[in-house]
């Protein structure tokens, strides 16, 4: 996973998360490409004790989109859920 094109583990996103005083142990919506498919939303579920939604392929808005536009997955992916293990 990467932040501002720098490698990120996903400690440091469970931490930020965790550390957040608005955070309030609901579902996390975790908007990273194909996060539901390579272990990252598990492990972040595993960490943070709770459940987790994220997509399985790529995620954001479609070109030319303006304003509030939805998150739109691509190539019809769809979110999953994590629990924690």
């Amino acid at each position: 996973m990467y932040v501002n094109g720098l490698p990120t583990h996903t400690q440091q996103i469970a931490d930020a998360i965790l550390s957040n005083p608005f955070y309030n142990g609901k579902i996390i919506n975790l908007i990273s490409c194909h996060s539901a498919c390579n272990g990252t939303a598990q492990e972040l579920s595993n960490i943070t004790g709770s459940i987790v939604r994220a997509p399985t392929n790529r995620i954001g808005i479609p070109k030319g989109s303006k304003g509030n536009s939805p998150l739109v997955i691509d190539r019809n992916g769809e979110y999953k859920y994590f629990s924690p293990k």
